[in-house]
């Protein structure tokens, strides 16, 4: 995971892990943390797929990228 710019985390689909499942982890977590992303967009291609999650304010993004890295 990277972060693309301050407030965008950038996750990566774990091999053999359904992305249903990746992105029910993510959401039940934001949930539990009262957290918003202002916006989800698939990236990736052809030999790997994930998210960039947008926040708010980068401690809402650190918070995210320190969960999921």
């Amino acid at each position: 995971m990277t972060s693309l710019t301050p407030n965008t985390v950038h996750v990566e689909k774990p091999v053999g892990v359904h992305f249903s499942e990746c992105f029910a982890e993510m959401r039940i977590w934001l949930d539990a943390h009262n957290i918003t992303p202002v916006d989800f967009r698939l990236s990736g291609g052809y030999s790997s797929i994930g998210l960039d999650i947008a926040f708010s304010n980068p401690e809402e993004a650190g918070r995210f990228e320190r969960e999921f890295a």
